[in-house]
């Protein structure tokens, strides 16, 4: 199981999409926008539908013997214990990973893409780097391992290095 955190504009979409095309099929791609904004239709509030049917659909895709690459902004205050409990209870191997992009390049790559908004400049600061907070619930307190990669890297290096 592979989770893949970062700001808007990061690419965390770009670099989960060129992971599923490098490995092919068994790599289950779970996009937190995809659920939430798509399949749901939900504003992305503590609490929301959306973290347990995510939590659900990456519970599902691991037991029928599926990768699973789960990608999204997943900030640690609403889907912390979620990403948590999964850390927890996956008997395979885990890793999480947070691009670090700067929020200058984070407005640039806004600014790009053809339907920006200028939401995204007022949220940017409040979701830098939501760290992984101690897995809970009887555990030895230990955190999810969480790789930082910094916005240096292009998307093949990327792919190279989390693969």
């Amino acid at each position: 199981m592979i989770v893949l955190r970062g700001n808007s504009g990061s690419g965390k979409t770009s670099v989960a999409r060129a992971v599923r095309a490098a490995y092919g099929r068994g790599l289950a791609l779970v996009g937190q926008d995809v659920v939430r904004r798509e399949l749901l239709r939900e504003r992305d509030v503590h609490g929301g539908v959306n973290i347990g049917l995510i939590d659900t659909i990456v519970r599902y895709s691991l037991d029928h013997g599926y990768h699973v690459l789960l990608e999204g902004i997943l900030t640690a205050s609403r889907y912390g214990e979620m990403l948590q409990s999964l850390h927890r209870d996956h008997a395979g191997t885990s890793a999480f990973f947070y691009l670090d992009v700067s929020l200058p390049e984070t407005l640039r790559r806004h600014d790009s893409r053809p339907l920006r908004s200028g939401a995204v400049r007022g949220r940017c600061h409040s979701v830098r780097h939501s760290v992984l907070g101690p897995i809970r619930a009887g555990a030895p307190a230990r955190r999810a391992p969480e790789t930082g990669v910094v916005q240096h890297l292009d998307i093949h290096d990327s792919v190279t290095y989390n693969v």
